[in-house]
Parts: structure tokens; C-alpha cells; sequence
């Protein structure tokens, strides 16, 4: 099961050629093992909608109880 701990606003200004985009801060627990990661995920426009474009995963960190 994930749990999101953070998640920014869509930060939606064109800068330097950059796609809409937010950072992402989630928790997972399955098996005794817990996974936190930070992401950022880029958004494209289509129609009047923002679709997820691309994830990228920032910083991660998995321990075992």
C-alpha cells in the first residue's frame, strides 16, 4: 500500500523549456520492507487536462524491519 507524504502544487510556468511539473513524496510498506521515495513528475497539456508526461525518481530509500 503507498501513502503519499508530500505532494507539492503543480508548478505550471514555462521555464527554460521545462513541462509543468510536481515533486512527490511517498511511503510503501509490503513485506516488512519500507520504500520512501521522491519523485518528480512532469505533466503535458492535452485539451484542458494535465497528464502525467514523465516520472523521475529522485531520492530513494528502502530498510527492512
Amino acid at each position: 500500500m503507498e501513502r503519499v507524504l508530500f505532494e507539492s502544487e503543480i508548478f505550471n510556468e514555462k521555464a527554460k523549456g521545462m513541462f509543468p511539473f510536481r515533486i512527490r513524496v511517498s511511503e510503501s510498506i509490503a513485506n516488512g520492507n519500507h520504500t520512501v521515495q521522491v519523485i518528480h513528475e512532469e505533466y503535458e497539456k492535452i485539451g484542458d487536462n494535465l497528464v502525467v508526461k514523465s516520472q523521475k525518481l529522485l531520492n530513494g530509500s528502502v530498510w527492512h524491519d
